[in-house]
């Protein structure tokens, strides 16, 4: 994919399912803002992509935003990530903050909601300047 600055990604029910991208096309993401709009990821797949950062891929990613579906368990996304809960974390709504670093050191603040039925989330992963 080109060198982008920004990307919205929305997607629209067809038929019986939702026209979502696959996992695979997030990894061939090369963009700084992106978001992206009633995803089916799983919350095991995006746990993988957040690992690959915190090895140094995706060096040019400074946010990202994903509203989805999928299943409820947020220990699932945050397995091996050595996230920190951030100072100004709320517990409200099952709204939570982390903080990750990658292998250069450089820190990403997480925000994390899971809500309703069925089981929707919203994910922030912005980079701190």
């Amino acid at each position: 994919m080109a060198n982008l600055k920004e990307l919205e990604l929305d997607y629209h029910w067809i038929g019986n399912e939702w026209n979502s991208p696959k996992f695979d096309d997030l990894l061939t993401l090369n963009v700084e803002n992106c978001t992206i709009h009633k995803t089916q990821f799983a919350l095991r797949d995006l746990n993988r992509f957040f690992k690959m950062w915190t090895k140094g891929s995706f060096p040019k990613l400074q946010s990202l935003f994903i509203l989805g579906r999928s299943e409820k368990d947020c220990d699932i996304l945050l397995k091996g990530l050595n996230a920190e809960e951030a100072e100004d974390s709320q517990r409200l709504r099952g709204d939570k903050k982390f903080i990750i670093k990658n292998s250069g050191g450089v820190r990403a603040q997480m925000r994390v909601e899971i809500f309703g039925r069925p089981v929707a989330f919203h994910i922030s992963f912005a980079v701190s300047k």
